[in-house]
């Protein structure tokens, strides 16, 4: 009996170590994409998340437009969630709506740097904290350092 050795892989055979390409995206893969879009996830961690390259995923969104309006609907979706959990928080707390401003309206609240990255003399929110409590906390300063 003789056996005949070709340098040929069968047809389903793929080479070690790769998966096969990936043509669209699945429901199952939207179902996810769209979860953790809504948590906050960025587009490089939702396509590790999917086990697929980033670039990959980004040409599969490229061909999908409805996929693509489905994923940005559950993106604005968790973004309304979680200023609505800020607002909420902001009631009880007036840390969450200084966040909020210094996310949201950087240019009057945020705090200022200079090129060394040392805080000048201080932010809109900084003042604000000690007027309200008559002395600057530090864990507030470091709450609006840390961004």
């Amino acid at each position: 009996m003789s056996v005949k050795i070709t340098n040929k892989r069968p047809p389903s055979v793929t080479k070690v170590g790769r998966k096969p390409a990936i043509s669209k995206l699945t429901p199952e893969m939207v179902e996810t994409a769209c979860e953790a879009f809504e948590l906050g996830m960025s587009q490089t961690r939702v396509a590790r998340l999917l086990q697929i390259p980033e670039s990959t995923f980004s040409k599969l969104l490229k061909r999908d437009e409805e996929a693509v309006q489905v994923l940005l609907s559950s993106k604005e979706k968790g973004v309304k969630k979680h200023l609505a959990n800020i607002a909420r928080h902001s009631e009880k707390q007036w840390l969450a709506s200084a966040w909020w401003l210094d996310r949201t309206q950087q240019g009057e609240f945020s705090q200022k740097t200079n090129r060394t990255g040392d805080s000048s003399t201080g932010s809109v929110l900084i003042q604000l904290v000690k007027n309200v409590t008559g002395k600057a906390q530090e864990s507030t300063k470091k709450a609006t350092v840390d961004v």
